[in-house]
């Protein structure tokens, strides 16, 4: 998609909101529908989404590398 940044991040416009599904458009023209209780409630039509992707053991190495962070910080006081 070119509407991919460097991070595997993803930016598509809200192009409509249709019975509880949202409909998300890209640069590239694909489109990408979900249930509405994926955005944020303010979410309207015309707002810029960014969507970060990542698989669950990517998510738990972000856990893991966060709660070191807070170790080391509060080891370090």
């Amino acid at each position: 998609m070119s509407s991919r940044s460097e991070d595997d991040s993803f930016f598509g416009t809200l192009d409509r909101i249709v019975n509880g599904r949202v409909f998300l458009r890209f640069a590239d023209g694909q489109e990408l529908a979900a249930p509405r209780r994926f955005l944020p409630k303010t979410a309207q039509p015309g707002d810029v989404i960014h969507l970060h992707l990542h698989t669950a053991a990517m998510a738990g190495q972000q856990r893991e590398d966060l709660a070191r962070a807070i170790l080391k910080e509060i080891l370090q006081s």
